[in-house]
């Protein structure tokens, strides 16, 4: 499980959010938007909870993403790749 996606909160503000699945039940995932950014590791069933609705009405945008055991280079790779997404799609 492994992917990212955007959707637009109640207040019209974009969020994205990317999510990879790092060991069995766990996943690394970020929360972006012009506000603030999250990351942490939830479970495979939290993240279900806190973003199935989001989902059905999100654009997803990337469904692989790398995982490196350093949180700062996974950040800013994924950072990289989203960026290139976005601006050239």
């Amino acid at each position: 499980m492994e992917g990212a996606f955007v959707y637009i909160e109640n207040n019209y503000i974009a969020n994205l959010v990317m999510y990879k699945e790092i060991n069995d039940g766990v996943i690394f995932y970020l929360q972006y938007n012009k506000n603030y950014i999250y990351y942490n590791h939830i479970s495979i069933y939290a993240f279900d909870y806190l973003f199935k609705n989001r989902m059905k009405n999100s654009i997803f945008i990337l469904n692989s993403l790398p995982y490196i055991n350093n949180i700062d280079i996974t950040l800013n790779v994924w950072r990289n790749i989203a960026y290139e997404k976005l601006v050239n799609s």
